[in-house]
């Protein structure tokens, strides 16, 4: 549906405009001509072109770019939109009820995996100002919130390259978008332009890396769309096995925001960060040219991507790390439950995170998720991992093996009797 709404929407583009606060400004060390003047009480703000300003594309414009890129430029409706008669977007209304995609939509709605392959969700719906969910009254109102206004479907690094062009020229803002795993909402954005990565599924394994840094052990080249189950997976059908340095969750990417944003997750004790485990990466900068980063070519960049924030300074296509010989693990998870007494419960919770370095000394991660479904629920997961000196040199230490790979009964918690006494136990 979407791809069609495209073609019947291109008409309505060019909207109404309210001149006064759209006034065409210059902006000091930025070449784009397109800045939009708004004011907010006696503050003035110079923005990005959004829909109904007078610089947003024209419908010939917005045609072309849907040539460029091989028809995969698609109008965002939301998700839920089919459980509604109308959305009402800003690019125009579009008739959407359909009870048995509605049906499919609400089945759905909380399965993760279904939200990440939708082409512009966020998984935090919070951050789309929670506009237009599932409903069982199509006369509702559904609105496009803080989701963005286009998107576009990219399949080759051309595609990637003409959304680039496209958003720079035209002053858009511009979106990158996998799976929609960000805890600040960044995945999304009112207006905006996304450029989904999410087809890019390339796994390669080598033996032995040659590359520019001083490294010639086993790596995993990924393509920007893969997640982290994907890439376990297949390393852990080697022989022998291997593992990389993912996220805690399974469905993260693992080739965009986490490394640009440092990347931690269950192997960082034993193998640090994922940006300290990357070795190069593909990268398409804010001028459209694709370029290698590594230790020596553009070492900048390499430095910048590793930590320097989820497409702050290109948008990865690519990227090699370092994969490591898997060993034996063992996790465990439990709640915190009660139904009445919130003072007892932070109790908990202060003296469970009192353990936290001793965690980490004796080779554990930890993972923490508050909750709130009649009950306050903290539900926290620990995993072990043995301790291997197979990694990183500049990475290298040894940790002591406090239990073993059949369960948690070795590890030492001298301070185990507070926690289960607060918990009423």
């Amino acid at each position: 549906m979407r791809g069609a709404v495209f073609s019947s929407l291109c008409g309505a583009l060019l909207l109404a405009q309210d001149v006064l606060a759209q006034q065409p400004v210059s902006v000091a060390g930025y070449s784009a001509p397109k800045w939009v003047l708004r004011r907010d009480g006696s503050s003035s703000y110079a923005c990005k072109c959004y829909p109904g300003d007078y610089c947003w594309p024209n419908n010939g414009q917005f045609q072309k770019l849907n040539s460029t890129v091989g028809g995969n430029l698609r109008v965002n409706i939301p998700p839920g939109a089919p459980c509604y008669n109308t959305f009402k977007g800003p690019l125009g209304d579009v008739k959407t009820y359909d009870a048995a995609e509605c049906a499919k939509v609400t089945a759905n709605w909380y399965d993760e995996q279904w939200q990440i392959e939708q082409p512009a969700a966020g998984l935090w719906t919070y951050f789309t100002n929670d506009t237009c969910r599932p409903t069982t009254n199509p006369s509702d109102s559904c609105t496009l919130g803080y989701y963005p206004a286009l998107v576009i479907m990219a399949k080759t690094t051309a595609h990637i390259q003409a959304g680039i062009n496209f958003a720079r020229d035209n002053n858009l803002r511009l979106i990158i978008r996998n799976t929609g795993h960000d805890f600040l909402g960044r995945s999304v954005g009112w207006g905006s332009l996304v450029i989904n990565t999410h087809s890019f599924q390339d796994i390669k394994f080598t033996n032995a890396w040659r590359g520019a840094c001083d490294y010639n052990g086993s790596a995993v080249t990924v393509g920007a769309g893969v997640q982290a189950f994907q890439v376990l997976k297949q390393a852990n059908a080697l022989n022998p096995p291997k593992v990389m340095v993912t996220g805690e969750c399974g469905t993260v990417g693992v080739a965009g925001g986490l490394v640009q944003g440092g990347g931690h997750g269950p192997l960082t004790n034993f193998y640090g960060f994922l940006a300290d485990t990357a070795l190069e990466f593909k990268v398409i900068t804010a001028d459209g040219v694709l370029k290698t980063a590594n230790a020596k070519i553009n070492p900048d960049l390499f430095w910048a991507l590793r930590g320097g924030g989820p497409a702050a300074f290109g948008v990865i296509v690519e990227a090699t790390y370092k994969t490591f010989d898997d060993k034996p693990s063992s996790g465990v998870s439990f709640d915190l439950a009660l139904s009445s007494n919130a003072t007892l419960f932070w109790e908990a919770v202060r003296i469970f995170h009192g353990y936290s370095t001793h965690f980490v000394d004796n080779g554990l991660y930890r993972s923490t998720l508050p909750s709130a479904l009649r009950r306050l629920v903290l539900s926290s997961h620990l995993h072990h991992r043995q301790p291997t000196t197979n990694h990183c040199r500049h990475h290298g230490r040894q940790h002591p093996a406090v239990c073993r790979h059949h369960g948690l009964d070795g590890l030492p918690m001298p301070a185990s009797q507070p926690l289960l006494d607060a918990l009423g136990s």
